[in-house]
């Protein structure tokens, strides 16, 4: 819990670099790679790119700062 409200607040504040809702949606896959590579330092696998297309693209509320949230709090950024 502690882990997500020091990261809400990190993200919330401005400090940290994350694109738009626009420029997300204008290149979904390239926003999907670069998010990988960002938190995991590896390209994801169709299936991944996949899921969270269908996601961003089904969901307008769904936003950028959503998903950096999603990736910091995951293991498998833990893990790096």
């Amino acid at each position: 819990m502690a882990d997500e409200m020091i990261l809400n607040d990190f993200v919330n504040s401005g400090s940290a670099s994350t694109p738009t809702d626009l420029e997300m949606r204008a290149n979904v896959d390239q926003f999907i790679e670069d998010t990988y590579i960002r938190f995991f330092l590896r390209k994801p696998s169709p299936y991944e790119v996949l899921e969270l297309k269908q996601e961003i693209e089904g969901d307008i509320a769904l936003t950028p700062e959503m998903i950096y949230q999603a990736f910091a709090l995951s293991n498998e950024y833990k893990f790096y």
